[in-house]
């Protein structure tokens, strides 16, 4: 939740385009060094109602201010 305010109001009153980064894996195999913490944080981002939908109030800035992406 506090992920998804801070994004929409960067963008509502600073009129800045924002990318939401969760840190991805390091490696495989035994050399993965990902905290057990983020493992499906970023899935969980992306999944969450960001109320863009027709109509709702922050209509529209889900794709084209607000984005996901990877660290690295």
């Amino acid at each position: 939740e506090l992920v998804r305010t801070i994004a929409t109001d960067l963008v509502v009153e600073a009129n800045l385009r924002v990318r939401v980064c969760v840190q991805q894996s390091m490696g495989t195999g035994i050399f993965v060094g990902i905290p057990k913490q983020l493992g499906g944080v970023a899935k969980l981002l992306q999944m969450m109602d960001w109320q863009s939908e027709e109509g709702e109030s922050c209509e529209g800035m889900l794709g084209k201010y607000i984005n996901f992406g990877g660290v690295g």
